[in-house]
């Protein structure tokens, strides 16, 4: 079974990220890892060929 994280997310806020284009909760992950906000939104907009965020080690 996953572990739950709790990301300080509220639902209006991942909805809004979610109008404006944004998934909140992997900005968060990847906010979390270390990676500037900056630098974590390109990475989300690069092409994954399949692959997911998480399966990025960093």
């Amino acid at each position: 079974m996953m572990e739950i994280e709790n990301l300080g997310v509220t639902v209006e806020e991942y909805l809004d990220g979610l109008t404006a284009g944004i998934d909140v909760l992997e900005l968060k992950r990847l906010e979390a890892r270390g990676i500037p906000t900056n630098l974590a939104l390109e990475l989300m907009a690069m092409p994954t060929a399949g692959y997911t965020y998480a399966n990025i080690n960093i």
